[in-house]
């Protein structure tokens, strides 16, 4: 999936914070939905098959609602699952580009285990419905034709193997969409990784990305969990009538899975924290991850209540706030990726506007000689500053050295060579030697007062 970021196009500093904005707004449905998406394909295989193995109809009747409720449409699952998805891969590629990281081709493969995962689950939930067709209608047949029932059993069974395929293969492509989305982020957010992890077997030694599938497995958990709460004792309570034992059977699964993932939530979100490297942190990160905690106690005291009390109310109280915190790390996440970037961000920046100046210059629509001051801004600044480090050293440190030597600082600027070991090596701008003349006495004028008269 690396061709994604050779398609890639370098971009302006705006364009690039937009690009994980984006990134972020699609995670922020992405994310829930997915979790949301494999809780319940796990327990409603769970439940089925319960079901099946021991006569047990309420669990059936549970499993069938929330295959039906989480996989209702394609429409819904294209829109929160497959076009997210999507997009957050292309995002990625958008980002990257122009470095070794792995993470497009994880998230790209991630993309196409969800389709395929997403695809059988929609295929699954079908199965509950083509089930409750035939045992209906043989019952019907039955009842005014007599003995049909080697008919029907041959099409129960066809159909209960699919169901059981389906259900099975689906929770297994979404478990692997999950680990390869979560490696992708992992990867993105370390600058390190970026050459680090270079293979899939690198990335399965990561403690990052195993603290962070944990994370995510925890929400699932949770969110699953409050919602088959809020599914059965509020939502659908009046289409599932007066079904005790399925309400019973939701309320202890719910409750279950509820309080253990929202129990542990805050230890993996403290342990993501202290694993995120530097170039990641920055006192938003912490205070949104704060805030996530906050949340989340929130929901689970409204979860304590429906306990305690038995308010269905409470649960789409618990459901909102739960998903208020797993806003709030998304957007912690995608926070840290825009604070690992920022160098790469320039970098792309800086060549974003030498190919526009190309080809303006190509369409003999460029400025036939630009100021010191202008070349300073549209190439220099996105490297450099006077007074402080930023991709590359300031040149307060920089440029005394060539006080009395303006034309070593032409040739430098035209053909730049690596100097100091801690600063990447500076990128030949393609200037002319007139333009060379400009920005070098612009530069010598602000930091060292008139250059010395060109020889």
């Amino acid at each position: 999936m690396d061709f994604l970021k050779d398609l890639a196009l370098p971009q302006s500093l705006e364009h690039f914070h937009l690009v994980v904005l984006l990134a972020a707004l699609s995670a922020l449905v992405f994310i829930p939905y997915l979790s949301i998406a494999l809780g319940t394909a796990v327990l409603s295989r769970r439940l089925s098959r319960d079901g099946r193995e021991h006569g047990n109809a309420a669990a059936l009747q549970l499993a069938r609602t929330l295959a039906e409720t989480t996989f209702a449409s394609k429409s819904l699952i294209a829109f929160l699952g497959v076009i997210p998805g999507l997009s957050l891969v292309f995002s990625l590629a958008q980002i990257l580009q122009r470095t070794a990281s792995i993470a497009v081709t994880l998230a790209g493969f991630g993309f196409l285990f969800l389709f395929a995962g997403l695809s059988l689950l929609y295929a699954y939930r079908y199965t509950f419905r083509v089930q409750g067709l035939l045992e209906a209608y043989g019952a019907l047949m039955r009842k005014h034709e007599g003995n049909i029932e080697g008919d029907i059993d041959s099409y129960r069974s066809s159909n209960l193997h699919a169901h059981v395929r389906f259900g099975t293969y689906g929770v297994i492509c979404l478990f692997i969409a999950v680990y390869l989305y979560v490696a992708a982020l992992s990867v993105s957010i370390d600058p390190a990784l970026w050459s680090g992890a270079a293979s899939i077997f690198s990335v399965l030694l990561t403690p990052i990305v195993w603290l962070r599938i944990g994370l995510f497995l925890a929400f699932a958990a949770a969110a699953t969990g409050i919602g088959t709460l809020y599914i059965m004792f509020l939502w659908k309570r009046d289409e599932l009538g007066e079904d005790e034992a399925s309400a019973q059977l939701a309320r202890r699964y719910g409750v279950l899975l509820a309080v253990a993932g929202l129990a542990v939530l805050p230890v993996f979100i403290l342990l993501q924290l202290a694993l995120l490297p530097g170039a990641s942190l920055a006192g938003i990160v912490y205070g949104l991850a704060g805030l996530a905690v906050v949340l989340l106690f929130l929901a689970a005291h409204f979860l304590y209540a429906f306990i305690r009390n038995a308010i269905p109310a409470s649960t789409a109280y618990a459901l909102f706030f739960l998903l208020c915190g797993g806003a709030t790390l998304v957007l912690s996440d995608y926070i840290a990726l825009g604070y690992a970037t920022r160098t790469h961000a320039e970098t792309l920046a800086m060549v974003h506007t030498r190919a526009t100046e190309e080809l303006k210059a190509s369409l003999g629509i460029s400025a036939a000689s630009a100021t010191g001051e202008d070349i300073y801004n549209t190439r220099c600044s996105a490297c450099h500053l006077f007074d402080k480090r930023k991709v590359g050293p300031p040149y307060q440190l920089t440029l005394p050295k060539y006080k009395d030597n303006k034309p070593g600082l032409m040739a430098f600027i035209l053909n730049p060579v690596k100097i100091d070991p801690a600063y990447d090596p500076m990128p030949n701008q393609g200037l002319k030697p007139v333009e060379a003349d400009s920005i070098a006495s612009y530069l010598l004028t602000k930091v060292l007062g008139a250059p010395p008269a060109k020889p």
